[in-house]
């Protein structure tokens, strides 16, 4: 609730085998929901307890043989769906909510820590201006004028859409700064992970 997302992620792969990688960019893992592959650090990883449960793993570490989806309300509805014993579907999705949000807010202040994300219209325009097409983050409490002048900006340099969500206190708590509207993120791993969340 409140996140929109303006821009979607790159969809559409074929399916491969879960040892596949892309270029030494890390494990890729195919979502057993939709059947496409992604970064593994774009998915959400479920694995059976004892008890025969699908409990999410967001920290990926429980032991056991472990499926990925896709962390959308219907690829994990769908997967918990075909599983009698996943008890109350709208309390897992609200805590895998949680979850994910915590992990992007620490993928926020790693990134931050390395050096590949700016703030503020002014940073953004000199990425655009330099050639760069970061990944773009908006506050939802983003004021009007604000949001008229990004839309301006985007527009004069042909880069379509943005994730809007959080509010700008939280976004800028996570880099360790004061309240932040917009954040441009130059690190294509952070991209996978917020188009999967904020769909």
């Amino acid at each position: 609730p409140g996140r929109k997302v303006r821009q979607k992620g790159e969809g559409g792969r074929e399916p491969s085998r879960e040892s596949e990688s892309e270029g030494g960019a890390g494990p890729v893992r195919m979502c057993g929901v939709t059947r496409e592959r992604y970064p593994q650090g774009a998915l959400l990883r479920f694995v059976r307890g004892p008890d025969g449960v699908l409990v999410e793993d967001v920290s990926g570490r429980l032991p056991g043989h472990g499926v990925y989806v896709v962390p959308t309300v219907d690829s994990i509805g769908r997967l918990l769906k075909k599983n009698a014993s996943a008890a109350d579907l709208e309390m897992v999705i609200r805590r895998c909510g949680v979850a994910l949000s915590r992990r992007f807010l620490e993928g926020l202040g790693l990134a931050r820590r390395a050096g590949v994300i700016r703030r503020g219209l002014r940073e953004l325009e000199g990425l655009l201006d330099a050639g760069e097409r970061p990944f773009l983050i908006v506050a939802t409490d983003v004021a009007a004028n604000t949001r008229q002048k990004l839309e301006g900006l985007l527009h004069r340099y042909r880069v379509e859409g943005w994730v809007e969500m959080l509010d700008s206190e939280t976004l800028g708590a996570a880099c360790g700064w004061s309240q932040t509207v917009i954040l441009a993120v130059n690190d294509p791993g952070q991209f996978e992970m917020v188009s999967q969340i904020g769909r």
